[in-house]
């Protein structure tokens, strides 16, 4: 699972790595991590549900409940020590440093949010039978994840068009948008491999 990729150029832009998403306890999460001016080695780690709308909120809550005080007085204790500098009103520079690279972060995230959301881009439910033709949908681009999510929950079935059905409405019970757009095709033992890496997919069976 990855997160969508004008997500990760908001992050990447703002001066963050991203680590993988990792799953964990019925949830998902990621860490964003860069150098501080004082020399941190920071680290952002963000709990959301798998959809890239809960990513966004989840980062704009961290970064409203973000304390510049808090954040100082953690390193005050190991001031001069282990690279931390002996210096508060350092300490408490860097931390509003932060304070200030996650809200210019948050507003870059909300622009995507404003500006993708009528933006759609294809998705592709296959199945692991090679005798049954994958069928691609066009989505929003800012639900992706959460289609993934919700695709890998349907239950194989002998009849693909079933899992079809039931895909399409889960998709209506969760509100999301979708266009069916049709099947790619239908050759016995065709590779596994041939939709492109950038569309994406999810393989129910």
């Amino acid at each position: 699972m990855k997160l969508n990729e004008k997500i990760i150029e908001v992050i990447e832009n703002n001066g963050f790595c991203c680590g993988a998403v990792v799953e964990q306890d019925n949830g998902f999460y990621i860490e964003l991590y860069q150098d501080t001016p004082a020399g941190e080695d920071w680290h952002v780690t963000i709990w959301f549900n798998g959809s890239d709308n809960d990513f966004i909120n989840s980062f704009i809550r961290y970064s409203e409940i973000f304390d510049v005080d808090e954040e100082a007085e953690i390193w005050i204790k190991s001031r001069g020590k282990h690279g931390v500098p002996s210096s508060i009103s350092v300490l408490v520079k860097d931390a509003e440093w932060k304070k200030e690279t996650l809200g210019k972060t948050v507003k870059d995230l909300e622009d995507i949010d404003e500006n993708e959301y009528d933006i759609m881009t294809f998705f592709v439910l296959d199945s692991v039978n090679d005798k049954t033709a994958p069928v691609v949908f066009f989505i929003p681009l800012n639900k992706q994840l959460e289609v993934e999510n919700l695709a890998k929950t349907l239950v194989a079935s002998e009849d693909f068009y079933e899992v079809e059905c039931n895909f399409e409405k889960v998709l209506k019970e969760n509100n999301i948008e979708y266009e069916w757009i049709g099947k790619i095709c239908d050759v016995v033992n065709r590779q596994k491999d041939w939709i492109d890496d950038k569309i994406s997919r999810v393989i129910v069976g």
